[in-house]
């Protein structure tokens, strides 16, 4: 669902925009060894809050394969270009979506 106003698309392509760059990021800079950091961080920025929880979640998932069938999940170019596109999404919903159909509910209340 894209966003109905001028800023709203603006803001959202914006957005996108910053999330491609953080993979272009990601694929560069694949032989330097903080890029997973420097994705990390740049992500839950971008989707602040939400961002928190699905690493979080992902930290959750690492640990259960380790400590239960021994499966260490690597990190690297693809590790990242998926914690980006879910962190993305996610955050696009939130952003996109979900705020302003709060905002509309508000709104349409008082």
């Amino acid at each position: 669902m894209a966003p109905k106003g001028t800023a709203g698309k603006v803001s959202a392509g914006l957005y996108l925009l910053a999330c491609f760059g953080v993979i272009a990021i990601s694929i560069a800079g694949r032989e330097q060894r903080d890029t997973d950091i420097v994705v990390a961080y740049a992500m839950l920025l971008l989707a602040f809050p939400s961002a928190y929880v699905v690493a979080f979640v992902f930290g959750l998932v690492a640990q259960a394969l380790s400590a239960s069938f021994g499966i260490v999940v690597p990190g690297g170019v693809v590790s990242n270009v998926i914690a980006v596109l879910v962190m993305g999404s996610i955050g696009y919903a939130q952003w996109f979506i979900l705020v302003p159909w709060c905002y509309r509910r508000v709104r349409g209340a008082i």
